[in-house]
């Protein structure tokens, strides 16, 4: 008896544990890494897209007196500071109609997205800034991104891609994603002009910094067979270098091998 109670705890904490950790992390900004493969577009409309707050403080949270909401496909907002008992400024993306869940990503499934990357400009540098990025709301299925510090908070256009492929199981979808901005309540922000230009999903991620040729692991300049026992080096390692990523999907491995291949003979 007191073993199966054991058993059952055990498996009551892994649970637990596992809904409680974050599910998705942010793998590049400004460009370091970009969305790439199989792509498109979430088209950004006054549908999609809209400032919040709660529904009786976003006058205070957004300064309702400048442009507010989607404008000639950007989503721009002027952040207030008038609100001092609430502390929360966020954009939601999937918004149907003032409800919610209209994005419809499906996710986890072999030809699903795996990235989205979100494009968005601000006019002064963010003071005091804790960035809070929610998936699906608050529900079981809610997923936060781990590291939300590590986005951008200067002024100037800036980008960010988070990492969806291990968000749920296939045959699941993303039904809206809430960011809010900052998570206190920050006065000194109050007129920062704040846009999303773009929203791209892709499905493998791409290191767009990156200048070298793929399957010249050797870095000879050429593509030949000396490049297989580098290649088999990195492989075999479990490393990365982008000369060795041959389907660019951010990793080097077994899936490596045929587009190696591939390049080696020149087909």
């Amino acid at each position: 008896m007191k073993s199966f109670f054991h058993l059952g705890l055990v498996a009551l904490l892994t649970l637990s544990a596992s809904a409680a950790s974050a599910d998705i992390v942010i793998v590049g900004v400004d460009g370091s890494m970009s969305a790439g493969g199989t792509t498109q577009d979430v088209m950004i409309s006054g549908t999609r897209l809209r400032p919040g707050g709660s529904a009786t403080s976003v006058p205070q949270r957004w300064d309702a007196t400048q442009p507010l909401g989607v404008v000639e496909g950007q989503f721009v907002g002027t952040f207030s500071g008038t609100d001092s008992t609430n502390s929360d400024w966020h954009v939601l993306i999937g918004d149907a109609n003032g409800g919610l869940n209209s994005l419809g990503i499906p996710v986890g499934g072999a030809t699903d997205a795996a990235y989205i990357e979100i494009f968005y400009s601000i006019d002064r540098d963010l003071t005091g800034t804790s960035h809070r990025i929610s998936i699906n709301g608050n529900s079981p299925s809610e997923a936060f991104v781990s590291d939300p510090g590590e986005i951008p908070s200067t002024a100037g256009a800036h980008s960010f891609v988070i990492d969806i492929s291990q968000l749920s199981e296939a045959g699941s979808q993303i039904e809206f994603i809430r960011w809010d901005p900052w998570n206190s309540d920050r006065a000194d922000n109050a007129g920062t002009n704040f846009t999303i230009d773009r929203i791209a999903l892709g499905t493998e991620l791409v290191d767009a910094s990156a200048t070298g040729t793929l399957g010249d692991v050797d870095l000879s300049g050429t593509v030949t067979f000396l490049d297989i026992a580098p290649f088999i080096d990195v492989l075999s390692g479990n490393e990365f270098q982008f000369e060795a990523d041959c389907d660019q999907n951010g990793e080097v491995n077994f899936l490596d091998i045929a587009p190696f291949i591939d390049i080696l003979s020149g087909t």
